[in-house]
Order: structure tokens, then C-alpha cells, then sequence
């Protein structure tokens, strides 16, 4: 039986539609106009939606606040919106119970955390969360931080913790999970690891980490005579332990702790080489990951981590707060130049790509990392973790778009890939 000519146009019509939802429904790819691309994520969003309400948490934490504390978080909060930064009298501790999984709370103490409004002038505040030496840790950990991913580029950090520690980096736990404060569901945030002994432990290392304290570089008014640029702020901050009082009450810590801040001190001042003071190959391996995946923000000298390692008397570089999953216009190696300073004053810089030992491991895990098949084989170790955790940022953003994240990584290697190919033909950096 004959369908009416109407009858068979509308069949054909469906079909064409079903097809064309069908192709947009696919991962867009790169080499599509822009317009294709868009259509092809604005027809997912439904179902990402979709997959964010089935989504379901593997780690659950709940806050309990009495109302003095809250009203002191609430004050700090808009003493900080109304400077526009966090300054260091708004870090207020305040008590807290906390619940991990579900498991009987605990107490603890958090503030707020961050040193800009992303991190608390919206709907999400960051906290630092400390737990008491008594309390069972919390998935490894005594103390984190929480934050909206949004804050961190969402699966982009955590792909860079990732990596890094599936090349043997030094590298900080980064996770995602329920919160709730005093009853009320806050959504996903990110869960990361702040820098307490937990990490070395977890790595079966000892020793202790540092930083250069950046208080200068964020709240104008706290700037030395004379600090005026970046440079010059650098140079004059202070080093200090994580932990300090408690580093400084163990005999066998404080000397360490000395040693290795004669070590990075004189790194800075350029009266020790790279090579003498750190792990020159292990950071080398460090910069390369950033650049694959964007991260330059982790190299600055305001985020970068160091750990003191009493066996090997080095310091071993970590990557903090890479900003993760941008465009990189330039590998590493042109970061110190003049003309690229925007990142970081660029004698610091410097002191790296002055280390023969740094210049070759860069080199060397650049041309690997940029290899055809890596990043594919590095995404597929990761997919079952990945698909959930795109899952959960859906939950709050139906329209994250993770093919914009992979569209980077790509671009990426291939300016790692071209800068291997230059060095290999003896072009230089």
C-alpha cells in the first residue's frame, strides 16, 4: 500500500531530523566551523541536564555552624567584597562540625579561603577546612579546601593533578563532592588538598613544604618601601613553612627547615644554581605537564609549593592553582623572555631555564607528552573517573562544555609538538 505523497515527506522529514539530532548529538570536531560546533553542544544540553540530576557523589561533606560563627564568616565575607581582595584579617577561624560520607560528625575549624571575589562574592563560598590532629582525616586528608570548580577551570585541574601524579610529580589530591552547610544543599564543589605532612606521607616521603609568602603581591597595602613592581615583591617575600609553628617546635624539622630556605633563597637571589637546590628533571617534567595542559598560572611564583626532601637535601617543585586548561601561545621555554613577562617576573624564570639538567628534562618529556597517541591514552585511563565527574559539573552547569576543554589540550600539543621538531632540528627554543 501507497503512503500519501504528505505522508511520505513527513516520513522522510522525521528521518532527516532524527539523523541531523543524531550527528549533533556527537562530540563536535575540531576542525568544524564554529557555528556547527555550538549547534552540536546546544543540542547535548538537554542531555547533560539530564545526566546532572541521576548524578550522584562519592564524597559527601556536611558543615554545622553556630550562629556566632556564621555571623563571623558573613562579616569577614563583606569586609572582603568591600575591599575587593581577602585580606589577612579576614581569614577568621571559626569552630565547626563536619560530617564526612555521612560518618558521625567531627569537629574542625574552616574560613573562608581565596584571594579574590570568585571565590566568595557568589552563591559559593570557599572554605579552608582544618581538621584536629584526633579527628580521622577526611578522604586522606587534615587539611583542604573547598570551592566551586568554576574557580579552578572544573575538570581542568583535575585532569592536571592527574597527570601529574601518573608521572610520578609530587601532586596534591583534587577531587569533587556534595556539600552542605547547616542543612542546606551547596551543590558540587571542588575538593583540594592544602598543604599539610598528609601529602608527604601519602607519597612516603618526609621532610616539609614552603612557599614565598604573596601577601605583598595581593593587598597593596601590605607592600614593603620601595616593592613597586612584581620583581621587586618577589625579591623581598618572606619564605615561610607551612605549618610553621609546629615545624618549628621539632628538632628535627626546624634545622631542615632552615636549610631549605637558605636553598630557596639563594635560588631566587641567583647565588645558588637550580641544579644544587632542587629536582632539576622532576621540575622540568612539571613545566612540560603545565603546558600540555595549560596550566602556566601553577609556575608563578605566587602559587608554586616547594618540599624539602631530608634525604636527597633538595626541593622538590609543586604545582598549585595551575588555572588550568587555556591556550597556551608559546611553550615554557619563551615564558622568561621580555616580551612574555606577564606571567612572572623573568629573572625567576630564569633561574630554571639556566639549569642544563631542567633544560633537558623540559625537553625531553616535551617531545613525549606531544607524541600522537598520549593525551588520547591519557583521556582513556581516565574515562570512567572523567565521564562521572562530568556527570557531577553538569549537576549545577547543564552547559559546561568539556569538548572546549579537549579542543584546548589538543591545541596544546601542538605547540609542544612544533617546539620538539624545532629543537630536534637544531632551531632552538
Amino acid at each position: 500500500m501507497n503512503l500519501p505523497t504528505y505522508q511520505r515527506r513527513l516520513a522522510l522529514l522525521l528521518i532527516l531530523i532524527g539523523g541531523l539530532f543524531h550527528w549533533l548529538s556527537q562530540p563536535p570536531a575540531a576542525t568544524q566551523p564554529r557555528l556547527v560546533r555550538l549547534a552540536h553542544r546546544a543540542v547535548r544540553w538537554p542531555g547533560q541536564w539530564w545526566a546532572g540530576r541521576q548524578a550522584v557523589a562519592a564524597r559527601r561533606l556536611s558543615i554545622q555552624l553556630d550562629s556566632v560563627a556564621w555571623r563571623t564568616l558573613t562579616a569577614a565575607r563583606a569586609e572582603a567584597i568591600r575591599r575587593g581582595l581577602l585580606p589577612n584579617e579576614a581569614k577568621k577561624w571559626v569552630p565547626a562540625t563536619i560530617g564526612v560520607d555521612g560518618r558521625a560528625a567531627q569537629p574542625a575549624k574552616i574560613r573562608l579561603k581565596g584571594d579574590y571575589p570568585d571565590h566568595w562574592a557568589g552563591p559559593k563560598w570557599s572554605f579552608r577546612v582544618q581538621l584536629p590532629p584526633t579527628a580521622p582525616p577526611a578522604w586522606g586528608m587534615r587539611v583542604f579546601s573547598i570551592q566551586d570548580p568554576a574557580t579552578r577551570e572544573f575538570l581542568a585541574e583535575w585532569l592536571l593533578h592527574r597527570l601529574l601524579r601518573e608521572e610520578g610529580s609530587l601532586a596534591i589530591r583534587y577531587e569533587f563532592g556534595a556539600v552542605a552547610l547547616n542543612g542546606a544543599d551547596k551543590g558540587i564543589f571542588a575538593i583540594e588538598e592544602s598543604f599539610g605532612p598528609e601529602l608527604l606521607t601519602s607519597f612516603g616521603r618526609s621532610g616539609l613544604l614552603l612557599k614565598f609568602d604573596e601577601t605583598a603581591l595581593i593587598d597593596p597595602t601590605k607592600r614593603p618601601e620601595g616593592a613597586t613592581d612584581e620583581a621587586a615583591i618577589l625579591r623581598a617575600a618572606p619564605i615561610e613553612a607551612f605549618d610553621e609553628k609546629r615545624v618549628l617546635a621539632d628538632s628535627a624539622l626546624a634545622p631542615q627547615f632552615r636549610r631549605a630556605r637558605l636553598l630557596l633563597d639563594g635560588v631566587r637571589g641567583g647565588h645558588i644554581t637550580l641544579d644544587s637546590a632542587f629536582d632539576a628533571e622532576a621540575a622540568g617534567r612539571l613545566y612540560a605537564i603545565c603546558d600540555l595542559l595549560g596550566a602556566h598560572h601553577a609556575t608563578r611564583w605566587k602559587n608554586s609549593r616547594f618540599a624539602y626532601d631530608p634525604a636527597t637535601r633538595r626541593l622538590t617543585l609543586i604545582a598549585y592553582d595551575g588555572n588550568a586548561g587555556g591556550r597556551i601561545r608559546h611553550p615554557y621555554p619563551a615564558a622568561f623572555l621580555p616580551q612574555y613577562a606577564n606571567d612572572d617576573p623573568p629573572f625567576w624564570k630564569r633561574r630554571f631555564f639556566q639549569s642544563r639538567a631542567f633544560q633537558a628534562a623540559y625537553r625531553a618529556q616535551a617531545a613525549r607528552l606531544s607524541n600522537p597517541g598520549f593525551l588520547e591514552d591519557f583521556l582513556r585511563r581516565a574515562e570512567p573517573e572523567l565521564t562521572a565527574n562530568r556527570a557531577l559539573m553538569y549537576r549545577d552547569r547543564p552547559t559546561y562544555d568539556f569538548e572546549w576543554l579537549r579542543d584546548n589540550l589538543a591545541a596544546n600539543r601542538a605547540v609542544l609538538r612544533a617546539y620538539a621538531k624545532r629543537t630536534r632540528e637544531g632551531g632552538g627554543g
